[in-house]
């Protein structure tokens, strides 16, 4: 008998792999039922899944929401921007993450409410910096988000890529806020806050308003 290995062309063969868990679906409830209206995502936070719990900046920009508790590497600080260390008004961040700002930004250390004013940006080889109005009290190890970001508002409907670094210009994005029954455990950071401020948890789902 000829030996039929490694056979290739027309005949039909196939290889099996383990399968994964597959995508997770959001929607419960009908998604033509939901009330979904179209936003803005602001640039920099790379590719954010469908979703995503999300508030808004001082623009009426989308941004991940940030919960009350942040832990460094973990998807809590998601929408939190790391201090490598400070010096005199200058703050130095990882490399790439420059690009969620703009001049005049407002932004807060995570915990804590007085505002924070953007003054430069720059882009560097090995971190970023920005410069800011106020530096007292911050410290290496510590978060800053975007003013506005702790307050959940929407559910991220679908992936987008936001883009990252100096060539982030941010998305077009559609998301849902009421008239809908999600997985709970499809939605990301909605943490105890979240939930009061935009539904109710019923078992596996997430009744939003």
């Amino acid at each position: 008998m000829a030996f039929l290995g490694n056979l290739g062309g027309s005949t039909p063969q196939m290889n099996r792999y383990p399968e994964g868990p597959g995508i997770k679906r959001l929607f419960h409830s009908r998604r033509e039922q939901a009330l979904i209206i179209d936003k803005t995502a602001k640039k920099g936070f790379g590719y954010l899944n469908a979703g995503t719990v999300l508030a808004e900046d001082a623009d009426g920009l989308c941004v991940p929401y940030v919960p009350a508790t942040v832990v460094a590497g973990e998807v809590s600080a998601l929408g939190c921007i790391p201090i490598l260390a400070v010096n005199d008004g200058v703050i130095q961040i990882p490399k790439g993450y420059a690009g969620i700002f703009t001049i005049d930004d407002i932004l807060r250390e995570v915990g804590q409410s007085q505002d924070i004013v953007v003054e430069a940006i720059a882009f560097g080889d090995y971190y970023d910096t920005i410069t800011v109005d106020e530096y007292a009290g911050l410290n290496p190890g510590e978060f800053l988000m975007i003013k506005g970001a702790s307050t959940a508002k929407y559910i991220l409907d679908q992936d987008v890529d936001t883009g990252f670094g100096d060539i982030a210009v941010g998305a077009n994005i559609s998301v849902v806020i009421s008239n809908a029954v999600l997985y709970k455990n499809s939605l990301i950071n909605m943490d105890n806050a979240a939930i009061s401020a935009l539904g109710l948890v019923d078992g596996q789902f997430f009744i939003l308003k």
